[in-house]
């Protein structure tokens, strides 16, 4: 089911969206300031849960490079598209409702 729904989505979505998309550009922006300033200084394990093409992963790597970032999306091709963009961060395909890190690992 979930597959026939991600398959209609282009694996750089939201990548192509932030570049294209006025509205895109100014809901993504406002998101990467309010998270800039919420983690300031953090340098820990971060999980950013459905992921999709990694573009927020990768802009909170930008301003936290000390930080270890991991992905998670049940999108593949999101996925593949994000580690080949992005290869410093870890990105996992897995479903959220079952993650698969041992407890208390973020």
């Amino acid at each position: 089911m979930y597959t026939k729904v991600l398959n209609q989505v282009p694996p750089d979505y939201y990548d192509k969206g932030i570049k294209s998309n006025l509205f895109q550009w100014i809901w993504h922006t406002w998101k990467w300031h309010s998270l800039k300033s919420f983690l300031k200084g953090f340098d820990g394990r971060i999980l950013n849960i459905g992921c999709a093409d990694g573009s927020l992963t990768s802009k909170i790597g930008s301003f936290l490079p000390l930080a270890n970032l991991t992905g998670v999306d049940l999108y593949g091709k999101a996925i593949f598209y994000a580690r080949k963009k992005n290869p410093r961060i870890n990105f996992v395909i897995a479903d959220a409702r079952k993650l698969p890190f041992e407890k208390e690992w973020f």
